[in-house]
């Protein structure tokens, strides 16, 4: 396999790879940085909110379920802003998850939203103490 010749559609060689250095380097300056947020809340019966974040981000969510015994459950929910509606939040995951667990990480997918707000409520069982992180991009 011959060498590849970008001349002969009116790009040097040499023109070619500054044309791809330079846009390698535009992309990786406009990349944000990786933020992330860690807390931990005692859940009780009653819907309680990890976080209300306002700002136009990419956000991902782990919460951490270790603490979570054979015959309790929570409930965990994600709202989001209606881009139509900026007083309404609208629900885009509510999952029940029970007892002890094997894989004790639930993860909520990166979402790209104005108003991200993350709640978990204790439907049986004891309080325990729930740590999550938030990814923020």
């Amino acid at each position: 396999m011959g060498k590849r010749r970008y001349s002969q559609r009116g790009i040097s060689d040499k023109g070619f790879r500054e044309l791809i250095y330079s846009y390698k380097l535009q992309n990786t300056n406009q990349c944000m940085a990786l933020q992330s947020f860690n807390g931990s809340i005692f859940t009780d019966g009653t819907e309680q909110d990890l976080f209300d974040e306002t700002a136009l981000q990419h956000y991902a969510t782990w919460i951490f379920l270790d603490n979570l015994l054979v015959g309790e459950s929570v409930q965990i929910r994600v709202y989001i802003q209606d881009p139509a509606d900026s007083n309404a939040m609208k629900k885009y995951i509510d999952v029940l998850v029970s007892d002890a667990q094997g894989n004790p990480s639930f993860y909520i997918p990166w979402t790209p939203t104005e108003q991200y707000r993350v709640s978990i409520q204790r439907v049986s069982g004891a309080g325990q103490t729930i740590t999550w992180c938030r990814k923020v991009q």
